[in-house]
């Protein structure tokens, strides 16, 4: 269990780019009046490296967040974050 957990986190992490997903699925980001993109971004702890197959994704998308690219990539584009709690009043 622990070795295809380990293939699995490698693949993951060679072949995962968050910055190059957000690239790739911009027209679909431009095209919707709200776009939800999921990361799991986060700090490792012991838990998390011993129960988790997305360690390295974790870090990766906390830094990927968290970077200034990603900041002037948002402004650039005139894409807006928002969360929940923006939508609360409207009726589904």
């Amino acid at each position: 269990h622990r070795l295809i957990r380990r293939q699995r986190q490698m693949c993951i992490r060679d072949s995962y780019n968050p910055q190059q997903y957000m690239e790739e699925n911009l027209h679909y980001i431009k095209e919707n009046a709200c776009c939800v993109a999921i990361f799991h971004p986060g700090y490792l702890d012991h838990y998390i490296l011993t129960h988790s197959s997305f360690t390295h994704v974790r870090a990766m998308e906390c830094e990927f967040l968290c970077s200034e690219w990603l900041k002037k990539w948002l402004a650039q584009h005139h894409i807006e974050l928002v969360d929940f709690r923006n939508y609360q009043d409207m009726a589904l």
